[in-house]
């Protein structure tokens, strides 16, 4: 595998746990945005 190749992949896949995390994270939340307290 040439080294630009594997930099995509390893991009590719940080952008995909990104994404499942926050929504993840949207989900878990979601009852407690109405009165969050990180929204001041």
């Amino acid at each position: 595998m040439q080294p630009l190749v594997g930099w995509l992949v390893t991009a590719a896949g940080a952008v995909l746990v990104a994404l499942a995390l926050r929504d993840i994270f949207h989900t878990l939340w979601r009852p407690t945005t109405s009165c969050s307290r990180w929204s001041t």
